[in-house]
């Protein structure tokens, strides 16, 4: 089983490269693949506590949260032999970019993720932040605190610090959809 991390800002395309990978590996490639994404069954405790208490819970809480609800969802589809290929929209290193923006300690986060491959491709979406915010407006959803231009700012420095030392793909989202699939696949398919 191969580990595919797609990672970037939110807005960047990552959900949308996710289930193209997953169309053509299933349907073209004939492979057995899934999208891995987070439980977010911690996020809704963490909502709770802020809900009980009136205040909103540390940064560092927040994470290692996250990082249980990563940590978590490997453990449900580790095992699972059938599959060629698992996607994840969103893995580790996510964390770390979010969170190191934040000035967060990371040794939590760092010892929990412990349990999880170093992915086999990682994928990093760049994209400009002001069009991954009209993405993120396009939405139609209420604007996150982590979704405003100085904080996206950030985490993108972040992304592009971390890619520095891995093994990381960088894929410019400012090309046609059909070539971000097209790059991504001749990476995938030329090893595997």
């Amino acid at each position: 089983m191969k580990h595919i991390a797609l990672i970037g800002i939110d807005g960047s395309g990552k959900s949308s490269l996710a289930g193209q990978l997953q169309h053509y590996l299933t349907k073209t490639c004939n492979y057995k693949v899934l999208i891995a994404t987070s439980n977010k069954m911690n996020s809704t405790v963490l909502k709770a506590i802020e809900n009980k208490t009136g205040r909103k819970v540390s940064d560092e809480l927040r994470l290692t949260a996250f990082a249980f609800d990563l940590a978590i969802k490997y453990q449900q589809v580790a095992d699972m032999q059938e599959l060629d290929f698992i996607i994840w929209d969103r893995y580790y290193y996510c964390l770390f970019a979010y969170f190191t923006a934040l000035n967060t300690d990371l040794s939590s986060v760092r010892e929990i993720t412990t349990i999880m491959p170093v992915p086999d491709y990682t994928f990093f979406l760049e994209i400009d932040v002001e069009t991954a915010l009209d993405r993120i407006e396009q939405r139609g959803e209420p604007q996150k605190k982590e979704e405003s231009y100085d904080y996206l700012k950030a985490v993108q420095r972040e992304y592009i610090q971390i890619m520095k030392d891995s093994n990381a793909v960088t894929l410019n989202t400012g090309c046609p959809r059909d070539e971000l699939l097209k790059v991504a696949l001749k990476h995938i398919l030329q090893v595997h």
